[in-house]
């Protein structure tokens, strides 16, 4: 399947699952507001934001852009990669990415599909983010078979 294909199905599922979770009170967090960020393995990047306050939805865009471009350049998680710098496990300095920047909410991954993406999602709780973005892939896969 070609990087727009898939990139296309992980988006329409990730709106769908936003959906379904943004009605729990606990994950309500973006009052409808949310966005889905991708990376695929030659750079080219994919995203969508949902909301109907544009002023609100860019700023959920810009922290999936912060996640995804974090992922993008470290190849780690978000909430991942700062613990290993803080705890000396790696080297800030090997990432082209300092202190100042990153950004240290869960929600941005690294998953495989036809080579090595980045993905982020910004409307919930960090860990629903994280299962937002796990979710959509799976469910991306599964229609790609």
């Amino acid at each position: 399947m070609k990087h727009e294909q898939f990139a296309s199905l992980v988006l329409q599922e990730a709106k769908r699952l936003w959906s379904e979770y943004s009605q729990r009170p606990e994950d309500a967090f973006g009052k409808g507001h949310a966005a889905m960020a991708l990376i695929d393995p030659q750079g080219k990047f994919y995203g969508e934001i949902y909301g109907p306050d544009k002023a609100q939805a860019k700023g959920f865009a810009g922290i999936a852009w912060r996640k995804v471009n974090q992922v993008w350049l470290t190849g780690h998680a978000t909430g991942d990669f700062e613990r290993a710098v803080f705890a000396g496990q790696l080297d800030e300095g090997d990432f082209s990415i300092n202190k100042p920047d990153y950004i240290g909410w869960e929600g941005g991954v690294p998953f495989e599909a036809d080579g090595q993406w980045s993905g982020a999602f910004s409307g919930c709780r960090g860990t629903t983010d994280v299962a937002i973005v796990h979710e959509a892939v799976a469910a991306a896969k599964q229609l790609n078979r």
